[in-house]
């Protein structure tokens, strides 16, 4: 009905336009009651579901709601979940304080030859102080066994302090 009074308005206007008004009006005000009653039917529904706290004053779910004390759980937990909670952070924590008392090492690993290379030919090497393949010195360079100063391979007396090799 309110298309063709558009129509019309829209050809003969005056009477018309306002016809087609007062019925989109009609139209709105039945839709927006009939949100209305759906909103109300719903917010009834709900309200069993909701409580407010006498001491805090918020409205909380059943879920955060404390029934045996008539507060929010906030106000007055629930002393069965909160010792769960607590035994949980418990067990946590002593499996974190055994897990840093175990050694995750073992001294077998610590036992065994460190391979490095010679740096001239690259060979394998498990210790000494020339390479078994080359004959060349595995360092380059050697320090003082009195003041740590760096010394040629060859030196006999450290440069520094003087001291004997």
């Amino acid at each position: 009905m309110t298309n063709a009074l558009d129509a019309a308005s829209n050809l003969f206007g005056g009477f018309f336009g306002n016809a087609a008004n007062a019925a989109r009006n009609v139209r709105s005000a039945a839709w927006e009651k009939a949100h209305d009653n759906a909103f109300a039917a719903a917010v009834e529904e709900a309200r069993p579901h909701f409580h407010k706290c006498k001491r805090c004053g918020h409205w909380v779910d059943d879920d955060c709601w404390n029934a045996e004390r008539t507060l929010c759980k906030d106000c007055a937990p629930d002393l069965q979940e909160e010792y769960t909670s607590i035994q949980v952070d418990a067990a946590i924590n002593d499996a974190r304080v055994k897990a840093s008392q175990v050694d995750y090492v073992s001294a077998d690993k610590f036992k065994q030859t460190i391979v490095a290379s010679c740096p001239h030919c690259g060979a394998k090497v498990s210790g000494g102080k020339f390479c078994p393949e080359c004959g060349k010195p595995l360092a380059d360079e050697k320090l003082c066994t009195n003041c740590g100063a760096k010394m040629d391979i060859g030196a006999k007396f450290c440069g520094e302090c003087g001291t004997k090799q």
